[in-house]
């Protein structure tokens, strides 16, 4: 209605187009963020194990929790259920990156401990703390599930979604690849 004053410029624009610019704006941040994240992981690993194939192994709970994600997001729109990767849930990537990591680790190190434990014992001691760790951030994540935004809806099944794949990864998978090393090593 009236001028702008020197050097402002106004551009008028819709919610759309507001979305989209939200969206863009978390795609390249999550990248960013994902691969500055994924360095530090890939450091601590190389720090910790000083072995490659031992911080691999370490990654199979991370693997699998991505995977179930992806998975999760393909099986909900077969269902015909409303859930798929939004500019919310998108953050559960960088999250499961660093925090899904920590069962894998605490397996292999235990594995790889002077003790070396058999897959029985390895899993029934270290396996019941990785279950209890898991499942409270499984909870404390999937609590959002029951919000009342949609935005936080879809984070909370993603995260269930992911942090179930770590689960699964860590105490089914890599205890049996954990045990092939053992028995290989005798």
């Amino acid at each position: 209605e009236a001028e702008p004053p020197p050097g402002v410029t106004i551009q008028a624009t819709a919610a759309r187009m507001v979305g989209f610019e939200i969206k863009r704006s978390l795609l390249r941040d999550c990248g960013v963020i994902s691969l500055v994240v994924g360095l530090c992981v890939a450091l601590s690993l190389a720090a910790a194990f000083r072995c490659l194939s031992t911080s691999l192994v370490a990654t199979v709970p991370l693997l699998f929790a991505y995977v179930a994600l992806l998975a999760g997001v393909a099986l909900a729109q077969g269902l015909g259920w409303d859930f798929s990767l939004n500019f919310v849930n998108l953050i559960m990537f960088p999250l499961l990156l660093g925090s899904s990591i920590d069962v894998g680790i605490y397996m292999v190190y235990e594995a790889r401990s002077a003790r070396r434990p058999g897959v029985a014992e390895l899993v029934s001691h270290t396996g019941r703390a990785v279950l209890c760790c898991g499942l409270t951030t499984l909870v404390g994540f999937g609590s959002f599930f029951w919000s009342n935004y949609s935005g936080l809806i879809s984070l909370g099944t993603a995260a269930m979604y992911g942090y179930t794949g770590a689960l699964f990864g860590a105490l089914v998978v890599l205890p049996a690849f954990l045990g092939l090393w053992h028995d290989r090593e005798k």
